[in-house]
């Protein structure tokens, strides 16, 4: 990571965590993360995630990957079966894929957190390296 552009703007029953991740490569992750205050004030409160994404772009080539939490509006029934569901959209940026493809996450418990994002987009940014800069 090569700076934390991200923000914590709190309210009366929600936090909102929000911005961009700016890392090595020319990759940079854009944060949206909504987390419910269950108890408790300040540093010491109990939150639970209620919502988030994770984008992780190639600046001026394309998404890497987005993870996402279940989206769908009360009272509309989506006809997009993994937005259901927590989800990552997985792309071929390299090769120019700008549509991805879909995993569902099925075990709420597999859902990564944002250390685990960052540490997977490092890991394919090392996996990539040579491709990259031949760019």
């Amino acid at each position: 990571m090569v700076s934390d552009g991200t923000e914590f703007l709190p309210s009366r029953d929600l936090i909102l965590l929000e911005g961009s991740i700016e890392c090595q490569g020319n990759i940079y992750i854009v944060v949206t993360k909504t987390l419910a205050i269950l108890d408790g004030e300040g540093p010491d409160a109990a939150v639970q995630t209620e919502n988030y994404s994770y984008n992780a772009v190639l600046r001026g080539v394309g998404n890497i990957l987005r993870y996402d939490g279940p989206h769908t509006s009360p009272g509309v029934t989506d006809p997009i079966e993994h937005h259901n569901h927590h989800h990552k959209h997985i792309y071929d940026v390299l090769n120019g894929d700008k549509e991805g493809r879909v995993e569902v996450i099925q075990d709420e418990d597999r859902r990564p957190t944002l250390a685990e994002v960052i540490e997977e987009v490092a890991d394919w940014y090392y996996t990539h390296f040579d491709q990259i800069q031949n760019m």
